[in-house]
This record gives structure tokens, C-alpha cells and sequence, in this order.
């Protein structure tokens, strides 16, 4: 399985050329918050990463 960094190279960097350091910090910050926050996962139960570690730390 590939670290979100590798998958946000991936996905968006081939795709994209940023003109700016902090155009390109911006979208990676935008990628991160969706990978933890937004992307459900079915081993994780269909929820995203954030609310599995929210739910196993309340059981």
C-alpha cells in the first residue's frame, strides 16, 4: 500500500504543474485533509480514517 504522499505524487503531480511552491503546498494540504478526513474505506468499517481511530479509541 502506498503512503498518501506517494498516491497525492501520484494522482495529482502528473497531472499538474504547479507554478508555485505554495500552490503546490496548498493541494497537498487539500489531498492530506481528504485522505484522512473524506476518503471511506471498507476495511475500515466505511469510515474514513479519522472516524475509525475516533470509534476504536471509544470501544
Amino acid at each position: 500500500m502506498l503512503s498518501p504522499a506517494l498516491q497525492f505524487s501520484q494522482c495529482v503531480l502528473k497531472r499538474r504543474a504547479f507554478l508555485t511552491k505554495r500552490a503546490l503546498e496548498q493541494e497537498l494540504a487539500k489531498y492530506i485533509e481528504y485522505y484522512n478526513h473524506k476518503r471511506i474505506k471498507a476495511k475500515l468499517k466505511g469510515m474514513s480514517p479519522v472516524q475509525y481511530r475516533a470509534h476504536a479509541q471509544r470501544a
